[in-house]
Parts: structure tokens; C-alpha cells; sequence
């Protein structure tokens, strides 16, 4: 079981390298210079969560799209700080920004790291943290020349790819598209370019504050789509024969461990992750991929707006695939019933990645019907839509809550109002936490949670509530956040004596006498 294992040696290693950083001799197994940034870690209560920085981290983020701004709208790096900005506004912990292998080594062995360093710069300026999207030669099962440096795209000899009806055919998202080989050749220039990257976000890091902007990479983008779906569609072949899935998943699973692997023995260290697409249980393909030494945790892009189907899919992954860190790594963001689906994700363990802030017009403008891809939790323009704000209060609040939400027993984290997808209006609901009767009532169609942890009972509502709590004493109530671990108290809540209205999407503690 190589999983578990993998698991505990990183909980060694982050324990030995944590105290590197506080002044002590340097691990026998790692170079002294190395930095864990992130691994992911099982409690003893059997949750398994993000810890970034030696801290539980609340992952719950939002995806923007810099590599279509840059590729399809032609824009500069530049233009891209007000999407950082906007992500961190929403109160979203991590933005994933995808970065094109091609953006970042335009000729063989000349690297450009201007686009990276302007957005670890955003990140550092706007106190949000970064997942890279490594968009190189797997981009949902294809290989597309936007993402390939044309030094590899343009030499078949040396990098070859698979024939297909599509190859060569151009399409304004990506490029020209194709099938590349997993060679020798193509995974050795991947793995140098990627030693590249992260020695240049080390030595950023380095100098520019030790902030760890960088906290994850997703390997790829629904690398599955190779063996799933492009072999019927495309015909794909070597030789003249039709390659056969096993071949498929096999490639698939060779690139991706190579170039996961060459992350993880980076000495700014980071988790790594793939996702999968439209999945509502595991597979045997999802085991396969999440056993890659290259590849810490899998997630999910389900694209399910009904709760109950999201809940059935988290609840399988996580029995599925123990000690795997379960989320939601894309839903779209332009789902209205967004903050349930952050709750039921929170609650079962889970984080959540919303897809996405503001979906490029140029998507919007080359799609017969923009509905189908207008994801945006935004507008074009970083506008609110109707939903925002409540998406909004739900990041801030599952944020603000802080190790209560990774850590608490599960059942002692309850939420109100997503018994259906859609909330409703008028709702009344009692649930039991940490032995804390919670009854929620509202008029307003709010969504919430109750979480018990530590001796303390965290409230938290989207709109207007009642909440009234029994079972036990209660003493002050407040309002606040945690804050790098501490909790900031934001002054008393209104109410007293378990009696408590909630406004505002505040999270208010109370404490259990």
C-alpha cells in the first residue's frame, strides 16, 4: 500500500523539515536547503487535509484563466492582476492559474520566468496563495501546440506523436493539436524545464519574503480525456494499428508520474495533484493514477449543480481512496446554489475549487451557445452576479472558521438548508453537534453551518437567521476570524443565553460554558 506509507514519510519529512526552519541540523534525507511548503496530512480522527506552511489549510479556491487571457485575447501578464485581486476579494484562500510550458521556454533552453514572477508577485500583494495549472502536454487528453514549445511541437523525429484524424487541425483555444508520445526524449525536457521552474520559484521565494505564494501543482488538465474519449473520437494510432486504452492509460500514467515526480524532488516542495472529469465514483483508473509516485491526491471535476449527487461522489472518494486529500477541483462557479455545494463539500471533508472567476470573453464569443461555457462566479467585466455575494460570505466564512473546519469530527459539522440543491426561502431545521442542539430558522432562504470544536460552537449563515442553541451552558459570543491561527474577535454578537441573530455572513463563536 504505497499511499499510506507515502503519507507517513511525508509527515517525517515535514516534521524534520520544520525543524530545519526553526534552527536545527538538516534531515538525513533531505538537502538543507529544502522548504516544505505543503503535504497533505491524515488526523487522528481520520480526516485527511491540505497543510500548508505547518497549518491546516482551508482550501477552498477559484480557477482563472491566464493562459486563454494571454493565448486567445492576446493580453500581457499585466492585464492580469485585477483577476488576483478580484480572487482574493472573494474571499477565496488559493487561486489556480494555469501556465503554459510554451510561455515559459519559447526556444530550447532559453526560459522566460517573467510570467511567473508577476503572478507570485499578485499573490504576495494580495495575501492569496497559488496552484499552478501545468498545462504541457496532456491538456484534456490532448497535446496542443499553445502548450508545447514549437521546438518539441515541430520535430517528429525526436518527440514524436501519434497519428489521428485530428492531427494538425487548429482550434482557437489551443493551438494545433496532436498526440505526443511518452519518449524518452519529450519526458527528459519536460522534467528540465520543470527543475527550471521550481529552482527559479525557490530562489523568488527567497527573496522576496519567504511568503510561500506557491502551494500546490495540478499535473495536467483531465488527463483521462486521452484514454476515455479521444481514442473513439480521433482514431488515434501507431503505426498504422489503433492504439488499444491500456496503451492509452498507459501513456497517460507514464508522463504523469514523470513530471510529477520531477515536482516533488523540487527544493521549494509542494503537493501535487491531477483532476479527473465527470466522475461519480472511483474507478479503477482513478486508483491506478492516485498510486503514481508523482501524484499526492486526485480530484474530482463533477460539474454537478445537485447536492445530493456531489455528497454521494465526495462521501464514495473518500472511502474509495483513503488517505487521499478529496476535493472538488473544478464546478462552475456560475452555479447559483455555489455556497451549498462549498458547505456540502466542507462538511464531507472536502475542498472545492470553483471554475471559474470570470470566464474569458473569447470563450464566450466562439461558442454557439455561451451558456455552455460562461462559467464565471463573475462577469467578463469582475462584476458581481446575483449569487456572488453569498458565495462570497460562504469562502470568508469556511476561512474565518479556520481548524474547526478541517479538523472537527464530522459529526459535529452540520449544515442547514441543502437537503435539496436550492435552498429554501422559508426553513427550519435542528441538528446536534458536539452534544449542542442547533435549530436555524430563516426567512430568507439562507444556507449555514454549525461546527462544534475545542469548546467552542461555530455559526455561520449566507442571510438573516435565527439560530438557538440547547443542551448545555453557553457564555460570550462573538463575532471574528482566525487569523494566522489566532482568533480576532470582531465584537459580541447580538444575543445572548444561546440565542443568537446572525446578519451579514458573519461567523459568530460561541463558547460552551
Amino acid at each position: 500500500m504505497k499511499k499510506p506509507i507515502a503519507v507517513a514519510l511525508s509527515l517525517m519529512v515535514g516534521l524534520s523539515c520544520s525543524a530545519c526552519a526553526g534552527g536545527g541540523g538538516p534531515s538525513v534525507d533531505e538537502p538543507s536547503d529544502k522548504v516544505i511548503v505543503s503535504v497533505i496530512r491524515t488526523a487522528e480522527n481520520g480526516n485527511t487535509y491540505l497543510e500548508v506552511d505547518g497549518q491546516p489549510f482551508a482550501y477552498f479556491g477559484v480557477e482563472a484563466r491566464l493562459d486563454a487571457y494571454m493565448n486567445c485575447e492576446k493580453r500581457p501578464v499585466e492585464d492580469f492582476e485585477p483577476y488576483v485581486r478580484a480572487a482574493a476579494e472573494l474571499g477565496a484562500t488559493v487561486i489556480a492559474v494555469p501556465l503554459d510550458w510554451n510561455d515559459l521556454e519559447p526556444q530550447k533552453d532559453d526560459y522566460d520566468f517573467r510570467i511567473v514572477a508577476a503572478v507570485l508577485g499578485y499573490a504576495n500583494k494580495y495575501d492569496i496563495k497559488v496552484e499552478f495549472c501545468w498545462y504541457s502536454i496532456n491538456m484534456c487528453g490532448d497535446s496542443n501546440s499553445y502548450q508545447v514549445p514549437a521546438y518539441i511541437w515541430e520535430d517528429e523525429a525526436t518527440y514524436p506523436k501519434y497519428e489521428s484524424s485530428n492531427k494538425n487541425t487548429f482550434w482557437g483555444y489551443y493551438g494545433y493539436q496532436g498526440y505526443l508520445q511518452p519518449s524518452e526524449a519529450l519526458m527528459e525536457r519536460e522534467t528540465k524545464m520543470i527543475n527550471a521552474l521550481m529552482d527559479y520559484v525557490y530562489n523568488y521565494d527567497q527573496v522576496n519574503g519567504q511568503k510561500h505564494p506557491l502551494i500546490g501543482i495540478q499535473v495536467y488538465n483531465e488527463p483521462d480525456g486521452f484514454p476515455r474519449w479521444r481514442l473513439s473520437q480521433y482514431s488515434v494510432s501507431l503505426n498504422g494499428q489503433r492504439i488499444t486504452e491500456q496503451q492509452a492509460w498507459d501513456a497517460v500514467c507514464t508522463t504523469l508520474d514523470n513530471a510529477g515526480k520531477a515536482f516533488k524532488a523540487a527544493k521549494y516542495n509542494v503537493y501535487t495533484r491531477t483532476n479527473l472529469t465527470t466522475l461519480s465514483e472511483v474507478s479503477d483508473f482513478v486508483r491506478r493514477i492516485y498510486e503514481l509516485e508523482g501524484i499526492d491526491a486526485v480530484g474530482n471535476d463533477p460539474y454537478m449543480q445537485s447536492i445530493g449527487s456531489l455528497r454521494s461522489a465526495l462521501e464514495n472518494f473518500r472511502e474509495g481512496l483513503p488517505g487521499n486529500f478529496n476535493h472538488i477541483a473544478e464546478n462552475k462557479g456560475s452555479y447559483t446554489n455555489t455556497p451549498g455545494l462549498l458547505l456540502t463539500a466542507a462538511a464531507n471533508g472536502a475542498g472545492y475549487m470553483i471554475y471559474d472567476l470570470s470566464t474569458p470573453q473569447y470563450f464566450i464569443d466562439n461558442t454557439s451557445d455561451p451558456t455552455t461555457i460562461d462559467h464565471g462566479v463573475l462577469n467578463v467585466d469582475l462584476t458581481d452576479r446575483e449569487h456572488t455575494e453569498a458565495v462570497r460570505r460562504t469562502l470568508k466564512a469556511l476561512a474565518a472558521a479556520g481548524n474547526a473546519v478541517m479538523l472537527a469530527d464530522r459529526e459535529n459539522f452540520a449544515v442547514f438548508n441543502t437537503e435539496a440543491s436550492y435552498p429554501e426561502t422559508a426553513y427550519e431545521h435542528t441538528a446536534t453537534v458536539g452534544g449542542v442542539s442547533v435549530t436555524l430558522t430563516t426567512a430568507a432562504g439562507a444556507v449555514g453551518f454549525a461546527i462544534a470544536y475545542e469548546g467552542y460552537v461555530y455559526l455561520f449563515a449566507t442571510e438573516e437567521t435565527n439560530v438557538v442553541l440547547g443542551g448545555t451552558g453557553f457564555s460570550e459570543a462573538e463575532y471574528g476570524a482566525f487569523e494566522g491561527g489566532t482568533w480576532v474577535s470582531a465584537g459580541a454578537a447580538e444575543g445572548a443565553d444561546g440565542s443568537y441573530a446572525l446578519k451579514d455572513g458573519k461567523l459568530c463563536r460561541v463558547k460552551l460554558a
